[in-house]
């Protein structure tokens, strides 16, 4: 497997493209051509192999050494002069400088590294399994020291990382026994067993920071799947970010190395992102996405026959609104199949418990078909994702299907001669539903998202034929808000709240110790808020994951095997799995995860109302990203999970208790724009009256909620109490302790006070100047 560095020049038209040089078209061909002619040539031939055997692994890491970065560096940078004459001729906009080139061009490098780990996921992906199965320090191995009496040799002794709230954690091991540590503590137990010759002792931490920043970084990546390049990798601070950027770089010329000499390593909240560089991903990736649609303009000749090619043999993509008439995606069996739901007319008495019964013989088959599971297949389960958040659901757990039970896949060793005793998983945490009431959510969240997507095919003037409607109580439902009325008319419990809390983006890392038991490593990606006290204290805010939940109990769904009420839980927000409507909202019982509420828990017609604003959302989303073709749907520029249920929010309560709000200005408008012109057209229909009013309320809560990107003193207030709201009671991390203390103390300021108070008035007094 070889990877072509003059693919690089798909890199800078990436750049270019942001700048707007007249024709953006243009302007990247334009620049393709350019960079082709005057940078490609002296590096075409250059290669990586990343299958050559162990002997020559260094020669094939840094056969385009930093020197040869530096001399394409140089080549980029004297082409410059030549380029902006270019530029100048082609746009006619004469003010255009080679300075200003230069600076519009310098983004930073988490643009490049982002869009360079997106272009090769699956090189990086092979270089990452490599890694673990075949170190380039072989003869290196760590053993864990528990007793902190013995940890003098400890590579990482002052190691601070992602460290627990101890106070929280000696309560919650009093009243719940859990057994917790933070994942600095578990690196400062580390000790070398033995050393090869060739490296001294005081270059072990530079050795192993790379060495167990790699491996890690492969476990997690792992966990995440194909979407790298979209997805947020916690923990990738300097024990992993410095690896994980070496092995983005090092397939466009960098070696795999750290940089950094220090003997300690002191990375307290482990990937400090500011919110502009969540911007910034979300940007490269969806212009790397438009890039890829029309590759013609950007290769040459030789590659344009392989490139024809691979498009030929291309599989169709699934588009947001496709995948919501589905109803679920990623999983295997689903219930999106006809097996288990027919395509037009779900009958709710005889139909539910027929998919349900099916759906559970085809797993309990497969597990008598297969009872004795090797590692690799424990693996292969630990990692499959069956839901949006990444828990593994206890139909993975050995042993098989097992209607009430909630165990957790067990946990998977990440590397035993580096990490000793880590595993990827949850430990001995329990699963928050039963297997059965995990399928029951599936199945309800297949119903809904069906019936929501009858709301585009009034939008686009398809006969109601097609229709997809659950009978039930005598009565034909073609829409969610309807089928949540007819559940509370027969008696059911419906409850809905819009909830937030920390995420870990489904990845979860445990200790087994000598015991058997297992000591959890709480997790979380903590974002820079760009916020500080008087004293410049910066207030780090843990990633949450929020959504509007739905909790449904009662006579059609059944009891648990103790007796108690089956209880539903599914949730609405925008997902990287590509489109926005109802998952499964089952997760880990751990207590750093657990949810807040935002806003008072409704039930009755306001959970019948929230059901239609969510719907008719989603078909605004949805249909946006399926007619612009949005890469993963428009997650990440429409909205994230938190911009999503923030809107819905804001339409209950008339407030927003999220941070962050991350979601991209120019496609907000866009999203307003179609959401209106769904109105426009549902005005002229009859019997859509609440749904017009819905989308009303879905127009004015987009441009009450605030943005997050930037941290302006006019907002300062208004995010402190979003951060604080967003705050467990018992903190888990040390980090979020530290914080509350800021945002309580930016809270006191009055200077903060007074600008917050010019928020309202801003815009008064400005007048419009007219012209003909």
């Amino acid at each position: 497997m070889f990877v072509h560095t003059r693919r690089l020049s798909f890199v800078f038209p990436v750049l270019v493209h942001s700048l707007n040089f007249g024709s953006k078209v243009h302007g990247l061909r334009t620049f393709s051509s350019f960079t082709r002619a005057t940078i490609r040539p002296s590096y075409s031939r250059a290669t990586i192999d990343l299958k050559a055997p162990r002997k020559t692994k260094r020669t094939s890491l840094t056969m385009l050494s930093t020197s040869s970065m530096s001399q394409l560096t140089n080549s980029f940078t004297s082409s410059l002069p030549a380029f902006h004459t270019l530029l100048v001729n082609e746009s006619g906009d004469s003010s255009l400088s080679v300075t200003r080139i230069a600076a519009t061009l310098a983004i930073p490098a988490v643009l490049i590294l982002f869009t360079m780990a997106y272009l090769y996921r699956g090189a990086i992906l092979e270089k990452l399994r490599q890694l673990e199965e075949d170190s380039l320090f072989l003869n290196v191995q760590m053993t864990r020291v528990s007793d902190p009496s013995e940890q003098e040799g400890s590579v990482f002794r002052h190691l601070q990382l992602l460290e627990i709230d101890r106070e929280t954690c000696q309560k919650l091991k009093e009243q719940e026994g859990w057994q917790l540590m933070s994942l600095g503590e578990y690196m400062r137990q580390l000790k070398p067993a033995m050393l090869p010759a060739s490296i001294q002792m005081k270059d072990v931490p530079t050795v192993l920071q790379a060495e167990l920043g790699a491996a890690l970084t492969a476990a997690l990546l792992k966990a995440l799947g194909p979407n790298l390049g979209r997805a947020v990798l916690p923990l990738t601070g300097r024990l992993t970010q410095g690896p994980t950027k070496a092995l983005a770089s090092a397939l466009a010329g960098r070696a795999l190395a750290m940089q950094t000499t220090s003997a300690t390593v002191s990375d307290r909240a482990g990937l400090p992102l500011n919110l502009m560089s969540v911007l910034a991903v979300s940007e490269v990736n969806a212009k790397v996405q438009e890039l890829w649609k029309s590759p013609e303009s950007l290769i040459d000749d030789s590659e344009m026959e392989s490139t024809q090619q691979q498009e030929q043999s291309t599989v169709k993509r699934t588009t947001p609104m496709e995948k919501m008439i589905m109803g679920e995606t990623g999983n295997d069996p689903s219930f999106a199949s006809n097996e288990f739901i027919p395509s037009k007319r779900f009958h709710l008495d005889t139909d539910l418990p027929a998919a349900l019964d099916r759906m559970e013989a085809i797993l309990m088959e497969r597990a008598n078909t297969d009872e004795q599971v090797g590692e690799d297949k424990v693996e292969s389960q630990s990692n499959r994702r069956y839901d949006i958040g990444g828990v593994a659901p206890s139909i993975n757990s050995i042993g098989g299907y097992k209607p009430e039970g909630r165990a957790m896949a067990p946990p998977v060793p990440i590397n035993p001669r580096l990490l000793p005793d880590l595993h990827l998983g949850w430990g001995n945490a329990q699963c928050t539903q039963t297997n059965r009431e995990v399928l029951l959510n599936r199945l309800v969240a297949v119903l809904m998202n069906k019936l929501a997507s009858n709301y585009y095919r009034r939008y686009t003037g398809q006969s109601r034929d097609g229709d997809f409607t659950v009978v039930y109580n005598g009565k034909e439902i073609s829409t969610p808000s309807g089928f949540i009325e007819a559940l509370i008319e027969t008696g059911h419990h419906v409850e809905t709240a819009v909830t937030t809390h920390v995420t870990t983006f489904g990845i979860a890392l445990c200790v087994k110790e000598k015991d058997g038991s297992f000591s959890n490593i709480p997790l979380a990606c903590f974002l820079d808020s760009g916020y500080e006290d008087r004293e410049g204290n910066a207030a780090s805010v843990a990633m949450p994951h929020s959504g509007l939940d739905l909790d449904i109990s009662g006579p059609l769904f059944g009891d648990r095997g103790d007796g108690k009420p089956a209880k539903l839980s599914i949730q609405h927000f925008i997902a990287i799995d590509g489109f926005c409507g109802w998952y499964t909202n089952h997760n880990a019982n751990v207590p750093w995860i657990r949810g807040i509420d935002c806003g008072p828990r409704l039930k009755g017609a306001e959970a019948v109302r929230a059901a239609r604003y969510a719907a008719v959302y989603a078909t605004c989303l949805n249909g946006l990203a399926t007619e612009r073709d949005l890469p993963f749907g428009g997650y990440g520029l429409t909205a994230v999970c938190n911009d999503s249920a923030a809107v819905i929010e804001e339409c209950l309560h008339g407030t927003c208790s999220i941070y962050p709000m991350t979601s991209i200005g120019s496609y907000m408008m866009r999203t307003v724009r179609y959401a209106a012109g769904v109105r426009e057209t549902f005005q002229s229909m009859n019997t859509m009256e609440q749904e017009v009013d819905a989308l009303g309320k879905i127009i004015q809560a987009m441009g009450k909620i605030p943005s997050d990107l930037n941290a302006l003193p006019s907002y300062a207030a208004d995010s402190a109490k979003r951060i604080l709201h967003g705050l467990p009671e018992n903190p888990s991390f040390q980090l979020m302790t530290e914080s509350r203390a800021v945002m309580v103390s930016l809270l006191k300021e009055k200077a903060m006070d007074e600008v917050a108070a010019q928020l309202p008035i801003r815009s008064r007094g400005i007048r419009v100047t007219q012209h003909d």
